[in-house]
């Protein structure tokens, strides 16, 4: 017997866009899935995670380290293998300021919010920033970088849109009723080298929103602590993405990348010093040819498995 007022028809409907929500949200982070494939997660990193969902002891972390160390696979593994699939369900979404523009990104605030509400709509039922999308979206062009029609935007226009963005994300959020949403704001130190008072205004226009949407969760991603990001969230998690210790790298080697033998493995943890990327391009070098020798390769490019950490 079906409950009073809901028919089959509208309970099959409500199945299927949940369904349907599920399935774009997998789509969506799909390339991040494979990509963190090999991914060895730290240490109480799932626990850690968990906090965050649950507010505890902060809805918002602040995730830095050098070049190399993992900040950007780290966050591909936690949106795409932890997050997003079930039982956890839950809607994501990551702004890049390094595959955006920057300086337009910088000078109209709003557009972080309208790139994450075109994210997250598909990954939830109903599209509830189908509003903000109608009104807003055609404005992403300035976002993108080699986007046709990039023509900038008057100053009424743009102080409207920053008002009414906002309080339009803000209403997207709370019809999506109970569930939690993470939003990830990637290399953001770049904005902040070069547009600081403008990533002022940013983190500050984010804290409004996150202090009307209590189930809203920020990640924010870069080399070193953003300044603003403290001014704006006093009780942010620092997250600091450390380099491999010499048993770390040595259970990356053999666990993740199934190299056997233990010499092999010592000399490659060596050459890495402690750096993931270099330790990754190594093991790829010796899973494609177990007998590569490695300082002939050196010999032929000098610039081989080398990275800044800058």
């Amino acid at each position: 017997m079906q409950p009073e007022g809901r028919s089959l028809g509208s309970e099959i409907a409500a199945v299927l866009a949940d369904r349907t929500a599920y399935l774009n949200a997998r789509s969506l982070w799909l390339q991040d899935y494979y990509q963190s494939a090999l991914f060895l997660p730290p240490p109480s990193l799932r626990e850690r995670a968990a906090g965050l969902i649950d507010g505890k002891p902060s809805r918002v972390w602040q995730l830095a380290g050098q070049g190399g160390l993992g900040k950007t696979m780290q966050v591909r593994w936690l949106l795409a293998r932890h997050w997003v699939p079930r039982p956890a369900s839950i809607p994501c979404a990551r702004v890049d300021y390094d595959a955006v523009d920057a300086v337009m990104c910088a000078r109209y605030p709003f557009l972080t919010l309208v790139l994450v509400a075109e994210q997250l709509a598909p990954q939830l039922p109903r599209n509830p920033f189908s509003s903000l999308l109608r009104a807003y979206a055609p404005f992403l062009a300035l976002a993108r970088l080699g986007s046709p029609g990039r023509d900038d935007i008057d100053a009424v226009e743009a102080r409207k849109a920053n008002e009414a963005v906002p309080e339009l994300f803000v209403e997207g959020c709370r019809a999506a009723g109970d569930r939690t949403i993470v939003v990830v704001l990637d290399t953001l130190e770049e904005l902040s080298l070069r547009y600081p008072q403008e990533t002022v205004e940013l983190v500050r226009q984010l804290a409004a929103v996150a202090e009307k949407v209590k189930r809203l969760r920020l990640v924010f991603v870069g080399r070193y602590a953003i300044p603003a990001v403290r001014q704006s969230f006093p009780n942010v998690t620092d997250v600091q993405v450390a380099a491999f210790d010499r048993a770390r790298a040595d259970t990356y080697l053999e666990k993740v990348r199934g190299i056997a033998d233990p010499e092999r493995r010592r000399d490659l943890v060596s050459r890495a010093q402690g750096v993931p990327f270099v330790l990754a391009l190594y093991a790829d070098l010796v899973t494609h040819d177990p007998d590569v020798v490695l300082d002939e390769v050196h010999d032929r490019d000098p610039s081989c498995c080398t990275w800044s950490t800058g």
